[in-house]
């Protein structure tokens, strides 16, 4: 659970947590937006910062937002390389907020000016979900299940059998299929010379 927070006047979406999710988080970035709603009366600069600067990027990290108005902020996931997808809540991304002093200065002077602690300040934990990969591999089994196969030359569903056919093309016997594989661990044994 997060620590004591101040007050939290930015409405966010999403709420809770931030999801990233695609079909290989592991090899492509992912891109999430983070809709931060003013509902104060007030200007408020916003500041987002996260865990890890190696994972994540945030776009723009500070801005203002004017009273009732609503900001985007878009948050990256890439993996660098070698690494592996972190586990879920592991990192986090910490959204702050102050008013707004004056209409003309810039939101970074702003923070840079502020002295002590934010108005309001709120952690959002991070999940990842490879579920892309996992409903497609899901819908592909459910449909060899659901599909009996069926046999070419009489269109009726084919008997299901582990063991191979003995017979050539020609329908006679193949000579070859009583000889056993030099190899029972399903490689192939190839056939070059046996000039080891």
């Amino acid at each position: 659970m997060a620590p004591t927070e101040n007050k939290f006047a930015l409405q966010l979406e999403p709420a809770d947590k931030i999801t990233f999710s695609g079909p290989e988080l592991d090899k492509y970035p992912d891109t999430v937006t983070l809709k931060l709603k003013n509902t104060t009366s007030e200007r408020l600069v916003y500041k987002v910062k996260c865990t890890s600067n190696a994972h994540f990027r945030i776009r723009p990290p500070v801005g203002l937002v004017e009273a009732g108005a609503t900001a985007d902020v878009q948050l990256t996931f890439s993996l660098p390389e070698n690494e592996t997808v972190p586990e879920n809540g592991r990192h986090y991304f910490a959204i702050y907020h102050i008013k707004a002093p004056t209409a003309n200065e810039k939101p970074r002077d702003t923070w840079t000016n502020h002295k002590g602690k934010a108005d309001g300040k709120k952690r959002l934990p991070v999940d990842f979900k490879n579920e892309s990969v996992a409903v497609e591999k899901k819908s592909v089994e459910d449909k060899q299940e659901e599909e009996p196969k069926k046999d070419d030359a009489t269109d009726k569903p084919a008997e299901k059998s582990s063991k191979k056919s003995d017979k050539g093309a020609d329908g006679k016997k193949d000579e070859d299929s009583d000889k056993e594989s030099e190899n029972d661990n399903g490689e192939d044994c190839g056939g070059g010379d046996d000039s080891d």
